[in-house]
């Protein structure tokens, strides 16, 4: 399920980058 791997992508870069940042990149990519 791409939406399970999407989630676990997610969760790892959480410890990253500050949520606002991946918000806005995934927001792009389920747009495109």
């Amino acid at each position: 399920m791409i939406y399970i791997k999407r989630a676990l992508q997610l969760t790892m870069r959480q410890q990253v980058f500050p949520k606002e940042r991946w918000t806005e990149c995934e927001d792009k990519f389920y747009l495109e």
